[in-house]
């Protein structure tokens, strides 16, 4: 089991983004994927009822790449991890009034704003190592 986990990985690392970051946040997350279980999932149409928005929200953002669903038996389910960065999105669209191309924008420089706060960190870090 964890060869054949291994050469899967190995076969996908040929495909991943060139950023070192950007490759260990994919393989985090495809072994988290690979390895979920129904509790570890969220039925899309309980979001929706507690959030009191419509299906299609969701699946327009997973259309446009913002959200990973996971479809088992024909029901489709949000991971987890994704419960907040999907609440963020919700409430830009819903209380906001912001359109899905605008979601996309702001989670894509909030996401570029984490990865740069990682970085700062990892070098501040480093230079106290040195003092």
């Amino acid at each position: 089991m964890a060869t054949l986990a291994i050469c899967t990985l190995l076969t996908m690392y040929s495909c991943l983004p060139t950023s070192p970051l950007s490759k260990l946040n994919y393989l985090s997350n495809w072994l988290i994927v690979n390895n979920m279980t129904t509790e570890q999932l969220t039925p899309v149409n309980d979001f929706c009822t507690y959030h009191r928005i419509e299906y299609t929200v969701i699946t327009t953002f997973h259309d446009a790449g913002l959200l990973e669903l996971n479809t088992i038996d024909q029901v489709s389910y949000i991971p987890v991890y994704e419960l907040p960065r999907l609440e963020r999105m919700i409430r830009l669209h819903t209380d906001l009034g912001i359109n899905t191309e605008g979601v996309e924008a702001i989670t894509h420089l909030l996401e570029r704003i984490d990865i740069m706060q990682q970085e700062m960190q990892l070098l501040k870090n480093r230079l106290k190592s040195y003092e």
